[in-house]
């Protein structure tokens, strides 16, 4: 992806499925770094496709990280930034 620029990065897709619902939070530069989205999923049996809002977003290069918050199971497809 690159470098954004403040501004550029403005939302996160996914494709997502889950029996009981959960929320997925995404991170960076580690397991307990700052929260930039969060993407609630709902409770379905069918593969959907989900937008959230990114909270903040810095500039340079950082590792991104995938949690679920929570004991629910969710299945994620893919997922993109825009």
């Amino acid at each position: 992806m690159g470098a954004v620029q403040p501004g550029e990065l403005r939302k996160v897709k996914a494709r997502v499925t889950s029996d009981n619902g959960g929320t997925l939070q995404i991170r960076i530069n580690g397991t307990n770094g700052p929260v930039i989205s969060e993407i609630k999923v709902p409770k379905t049996d069918k593969w959907t496709n989900i937008e959230s809002p990114v909270r903040s977003a810095q500039t340079g290069i950082h590792d991104l990280y995938v949690s679920l918050k929570g004991n629910g199971k969710v299945e994620i497809d893919w997922i993109s930034f825009q």
